[in-house]
């Protein structure tokens, strides 16, 4: 005997199941918005990662010069383009409380952007004296797939 479930019962001459062409039709339409929308979301996570990625960045360029002002004494701050990174040197780190230096990788999640061309002031790092002054500005490129965001850090 063959099952029938309630979607396949018929009143009056009507069937109350779905097709097969139906069915193949909608799936054809979810692959369609499927395939508008995954381009327009990636776009959207490479923004999210460089943003995230300048504040990170910003952050810690206002923590360096802060941490200084509290120590009468300069603090560096070294970018490392082959690492995709830059270490504050003799500081912990204020989220994980390491003892160690606090070194910022932005290669790795949650940021996974590379570190570009450093300008500042003609080298790769920044410093501020014991008042929590910079020694220069310049730009530091972060590139995440074919996109690339300019940090512009102001010249004292």
């Amino acid at each position: 005997m063959i099952w029938s479930g309630p979607r396949c019962e018929r009143r009056g001459g009507l069937s109350l199941g779905y097709t097969l062409v139906e069915l193949v039709m909608v799936m054809v339409m979810i692959g369609i918005l499927a395939a508008i929308a995954v381009p327009r979301l990636s776009d959207g996570s490479v923004t999210r990662r460089l943003d995230a990625a300048e504040r990170r960045v910003l952050g810690d360029t206002e923590y360096a010069s802060e941490l200084a002002r509290a120590r009468s004494s300069p603090v560096v701050i070294s970018f490392d383009v082959l690492g995709s990174g830059y270490t504050i040197a003799g500081t912990s780190n204020p989220i994980t409380r390491e003892a160690s230096n606090y070194i910022v990788r932005l290669k790795d999640a949650p940021y996974r952007v590379r570190v570009g061309t450093v300008n500042l002031g003609g080298d790769s790092a920044i410093s501020f004296n014991g008042f929590g002054v910079r020694d220069s500005g310049g730009t530091v490129d972060l590139i995440a797939g074919d996109t690339t965001r300019t940090i512009t850090i102001d010249a004292p």
